[in-house]
C-alpha cells in the first residue's frame, strides 16, 4: 500500500507513520503535498490499515 493509497483510504498521518514506524510529522513533511491531488469526491475511506484497495467500477459490464 502506498502512502496516497493510505491517505484515499482516509487514515491519519499518525496511522501511516506508524505503520512507517516514523515520526507522524516526518511523513506530513515528505508527503503532505499527496492531499493536494486527492479528489475530494473520490475517498475510499476509513479502512483498515491492511485492506486491499477496492476495485473500480469502470462500468464495463456487471450488475450495478
Amino acid at each position: 500500500m502506498t502512502v496516497k493509497h493510505a491517505r484515499k483510504a482516509g487514515l491519519s498521518w499518525a496511522e501511516i507513520a506508524t505503520a512507517l514506524g516514523v515520526s507522524r510529522q516526518a511523513v506530513w513533511e515528505r508527503w503532505h503535498d499527496i492531499d493536494a491531488t486527492l479528489p475530494a469526491n473520490d475517498l475510499w475511506g476509513p479502512s483498515a490499515l491492511h485492506d486491499p484497495p477496492p476495485e473500480s467500477n469502470s462500468g464495463t459490464g456487471g450488475t450495478p
